[in-house]
């Protein structure tokens, strides 16, 4: 396709030749043709995508889409597979949010621009509270579910320290302020706790165990597929025993000494202000927990009738329990050599000279002398002290300019604050700027003074998106190339857009939240 279409362009080239026409302008001129043809796709993208829509033209487009079904009585209908989809990426985009949440302070990403684990270690250590963050290289398993109580326990010290620092406004902090809004955003991150707790942690701990059988495990798991078909307990959330009978007491001790105590403490003070909905949507992710698990061990004979053994381990091998049951010693050695391959290209053997010289002199008793590596571990150690210098050096020049940058915008903001409160604003809904460009007894130009001061008022005070946030922006470039400020509409247009995005993720009551939980247990 994209052959035909050169040779499209240079059968046309040699045409306009043959008439006199220049090349080299015809080609400037096909060149800005598509600039504007792409400019245009691209600007009317943006419109759509940032213009004010309400809440019954956003359900008129899911309709139209088929991401939802119209209901003309008030019988609940039942769910059309795009909806189902729906609700899956709803909840893979919950993952990603957990995800984006934990990254911002995570000490594996400590060496990114963009991560503030050392301001918010400081920030912890200056209120005496002690850092339970983790690195998820540290943890091979389980690290969603140990990652939501980590959020939970830190979650009120995280939204401090976002709230205290202003400046730290890129995308990942403006997500994160974003999402820790959400009214069901506890709920989900201790129900992900608890199920770590009982079920995912004992889970892994149990199928990697050293001394493990197969026999064994099939009875472990098959007791872990009984206990996801009954309802939990009252003390699911207390941690005090385990809830399945087949976790036991040392699994489940070991596995809340992994979680430590004051964050399985955080968890259930937070499950108990949530009891009711932690309960009932653990309820709906049993179901599918349970089917999952009789899925991926289903040659363990768990549930045969739905998902019948392909491949029986009892008949694998002669002596079945004799056999391990797992092989991650050869997985690490088989990364080990992956990585040095991946870092090198090629893997050479040792020089078997070498080995038979040092085989040579132990046995001839020669004691190996390591005074000429002391200038090499000197040097070393310069080396990483000096780094280290320049590094703190570096690290408080750059807070410094950051500091006095910060409080710069912030006197910025407060002058725009101070005009915007002696003409009545700033606006804090979209009906307020609604009813302010209707007004009949202010001009053009004063509406579109006001609708830019507004729009540069919620540019630099914003936590919510970025400062380069199209939304945000004064001037609009046209189909020639060239620039105009917007109209006071346009300005209009695009506040309403924040106020109302503002406004959807502050007013998302709880109750919907509750009736959606109702409403997905009514659903076969």
């Amino acid at each position: 396709m994209e052959h035909k279409y050169y040779e499209d362009q240079k059968t046309e080239r040699r045409m306009f030749c043959s008439k006199g026409v220049d090349p080299v302008w015809y080609h400037s001129m096909m060149r800005t043709q598509r600039l504007r043809e792409r400019s245009e796709e691209y600007q009317r993208k943006r419109d759509q995508q940032f213009s004010y829509q309400t809440l019954d033209q956003i359900t008129d487009i899911l309709m139209e889409t088929g991401e939802i079904s119209s209901s003309s009585s008030d019988e609940e209908k039942e769910v059309t597979p795009p909806k189902r989809l729906r609700q899956m990426s709803e909840s893979d985009t919950q993952l990603q949010t957990q995800g984006e949440q934990s990254e911002l302070v995570a000490p594996e990403y400590a060496h990114k621009p963009w991560n503030r684990y050392k301001e918010f270690l400081h920030f912890l250590e200056q209120r005496q509270v002690s850092s339970v963050l983790f690195s998820y290289k540290d943890s091979r398993f389980g690290c969603l579910s140990r990652a939501a109580a980590v959020l939970i326990h830190h979650f009120g010290h995280l939204t401090e320290f976002l709230s205290q620092n202003p400046h730290i406004n890129n995308r990942l902090a403006c997500l994160v302020r974003e999402v820790m809004e959400l009214p069901y955003l506890k709920v989900v991150l201790v129900v992900f706790a608890c199920l770590g707790v009982h079920l995912v942690e004992p889970f892994y701990a149990r199928t990697i165990e050293k001394d493990a059988t197969h026999s064994q495990l099939r009875e472990f798991y098959k007791g872990l597929h009984t206990g996801l078909g009954q309802p939990i307990s009252d003390s699911y959330t207390a941690f005090i025993t385990p809830e399945y009978p087949v976790v036991s007491e040392k699994l489940f001790s070991s596995v809340k000494r992994t979680y430590t105590e004051e964050v399985l403490n955080s968890v259930s003070d937070v499950a108990a202000e949530h009891l009711d909905e932690v309960k009932k949507l653990i309820a709906l992710m049993q179901p599918h927990l349970k089917t999952v698990l009789a899925r991926q061990r289903r040659d363990y004979g768990i549930d045969e009738e739905t998902f019948p053994m392909d491949y029986p381990i009892s008949e694998q091998a002669g002596d079945i329990d004799g056999t391990p049951v797992h092989n991650i010693g050869m997985e690490r050695q088989c990364g080990k050599v992956d990585y040095r391959l991946k870092k090198l290209g090629t893997l050479n053997a040792v020089s078997r000279s070498i080995i038979l010289q040092k085989s040579q002199e132990l046995r001839n008793g020669q004691i190996p002398s390591f005074r000429g590596f002391k200038a090499a571990a000197q040097a070393k150690r310069e080396v990483e002290l000096n780094w280290s210098k320049l590094m703190k050096a570096k690290f408080q020049c750059g807070a410094e300019q950051k500091q006095e940058m910060a409080q710069r915008k912030e006197r910025k903001r407060l002058d725009l604050l101070d005009i915007l409160k002696s003409r009545g604003g700033p606006f804090t809904d979209s009906g307020e700027v609604d009813k302010f460009l209707v007004d009949q007894s202010l001009n053009n130009i004063e509406k579109l003074q006001r609708m830019k001061l507004e729009v540069q008022f919620a540019r630099q005070s914003t936590t919510l998106l970025p400062k380069a946030d199209p939304i945000f922006r004064i001037q609009v470039t046209l189909a020639s190339g060239k620039r105009r400020m917007k109209t006071a509409h346009e300005f209009g247009d695009a506040l309403m857009a924040y106020l109302g995005k503002r406004s959807d993720r502050t007013t998302l009551e709880y109750e919907r939240f509750q009736e959606s939980l109702e409403r997905l247990r009514s659903v076969p």
